[in-house]
């Protein structure tokens, strides 16, 4: 206005104030409001997909919008860079024999996208195995579908994020896959409660400032990938016996050295891959997005088909939503020309071949509820009254092995039977992390455990007799057969 020449008195300032808000009236009729948007991914209902600065609206249509301070700062690296026909020639790479791992963490990367469609809300792929496998590249090249392979890839150590900055990482991602390298040194716990947290959506509920509690929750829908140079069911057994829930949620791949290419070559499609990346994304969105009951309905058949061919467990339904979300991705992608000639069917196969070797695998490294009692057994063999005899009710029991201290198992030689104080079971379980009520469960249904709530006198008919005390009591044919 002073440019104009306007000079507002002190006088008139009320009226300048009654024009400036009949001008911003007036710019709201004309000019449509800007939604900044602070996630990435699927919003209003799955009509629209947010990738960095762009909007893909379930029309076919492609809007801008101006890019949230928040999806800045957490998901550097959006954007595009090179040619389409750049990253289609570079990511052949993988099209050859002994990338089936490989492919399959490519795959990952568009299954991402699909992963709601299974109705599940989050899962964890990891690469496993020697150093120089290719693990950390294959990562890179599923990150180079949506932004700089390099920039969405997150140190999965403990220099690399701290634990709730990774859930507000994967919640600012939202749909977009989340790379965490070389999560071998990563602590354990974190680990296991990364891996339980992951497949709920949904990050803690914090106060504000001011001490109240927020409204917002992150949440998220994605597919998190790992890569490590060991086992990662070996792994998550370390950080407690009873990691059976969390193995489950995590599904590894074996991933070998290949011989295929030379070192000049893996190194020239680094190049190609940091020269062309972004560029797929958009395509990709655009065909989900126009395509999506579609779509949807083949990822649940692909699923349905995965639980027949692997015989899926109720425990094991993260793995089957997990393959299907990355091969319907796969074959979309291939269907676009960007994964031209592709054996996804072949790798398919490989997949559910690769499942029963997880199952194999986590049934090695996780404790059942057999090998836990067992263990308890054995830690407690000191307080363990062993007697005999106990049959004949002229007689007093025989003392077979004598507790040294407190007594809080009974072992009957004759009967087979054992008697074992259950709260003392129970703060076993609290102490290594395994669930009590769970092992109870699946001890009575094998038939193990006999009575959950047996009134015993562990020391009746020798010199240690007291008061009764509420037992569980085993058979042990059953527990050693």
């Amino acid at each position: 206005l002073l440019s104009k020449g306007v000079y507002v008195t002190p006088g008139r300032i009320k009226l300048m104030v009654s024009y400036m808000v009949a001008y911003i009236k007036e710019l709201q009729k004309t000019v449509a409001t800007e939604q900044l948007f602070s996630r990435l991914g699927w919003r209003d209902d799955y009509s629209k997909f947010v990738l960095g600065g762009q909007i893909f609206n379930s029309d076919g249509t492609v809007s801008d919008h101006q890019v949230s301070p928040e999806i800045s700062s957490e998901v550097p690296g959006l954007g595009a860079n090179g040619t389409l026909d750049g990253w289609k020639q570079a990511i052949q790479f993988y099209n050859a024999p002994g990338y089936e791992a490989h492919r399959t963490m490519l795959y990952s990367g568009f299954g991402s996208l699909l992963l709601h469609m299974t109705g599940h809300k989050g899962v964890v792929i990891a690469a496993t195995g020697e150093p120089g496998a290719g693990k950390t590249t294959a990562m890179m090249a599923s990150n180079s579908i949506f932004s700089h392979p390099e920039e969405l890839i997150v140190s999965g150590n403990q220099s690399g994020a701290t634990e709730n900055a990774l859930y507000s990482l994967v919640a600012a991602r939202n749909h977009l896959p989340v790379a965490l390298d070389e999560v071998t040194r990563m602590d354990l716990k974190v680990l296991g409660r990364f891996c339980l947290a992951i497949p709920q959506g949904k990050g803690k509920r914090v106060n504000t400032r001011a001490g109240v509690l927020s409204q917002h929750v992150p949440t998220w829908g994605n597919i998190t990938q790992m890569s490590a140079n060991t086992d990662m069911y070996a792994s998550l057994a370390q950080s407690r016996s009873d990691a059976s829930a969390e193995a489950v949620r995590l599904f590894q791949l074996a991933f070998v050295v290949p011989d295929t290419h030379t070192k000049t070559q893996a190194d020239q499609f680094l190049r190609d891959m940091k020269a062309n990346y972004g560029v797929a994304g958009p395509e990709f969105i655009k065909y989900v997005i126009t395509h999506y009951d579609k779509i949807k309905a083949r990822v649940e058949a692909v699923m349905a088909l995965v639980d027949t061919k692997a015989n899926i467990s109720s425990g094991e339904r993260f793995w089957a939503g997990l393959i299907a979300a990355e091969f319907v991705g796969a074959m979309c992608a291939r269907h676009l020309g960007l994964l031209e000639g592709f054996p996804i069917e072949q790798d398919f196969d490989w997949n559910i071949a690769q499942l029963k070797t997880s199952r194999a695998s986590m049934a090695d490294n996780i404790a059942t509820p057999v090998d836990i009692l067992a263990e308890f057994l054995e830690a407690k063999v000191g307080e363990t009254l062993v007697v005999s005899q106990t049959i004949k009710s002229n007689m007093s029991a025989r003392v077979d092995q004598a507790p040294r201290g407190a007594l809080c198992i009974r072992h009957e030689a004759d009967t087979h039977r054992l008697y074992l104080i259950r709260t003392e079971f129970k703060r076993y379980c609290q102490e290594i992390g395994a669930n009590y009520r769970t092992i109870q469960n699946e001890l009575e249904t094998s038939g193990v455990l006999i009575n959950r709530c047996k009134p015993k006198v562990l020391g009746a008919g020798t010199d240690y007799g007291k008061a009764q005390v509420r037992c569980w009591e085993i058979d042990l044919d059953k527990l050693q057969g």
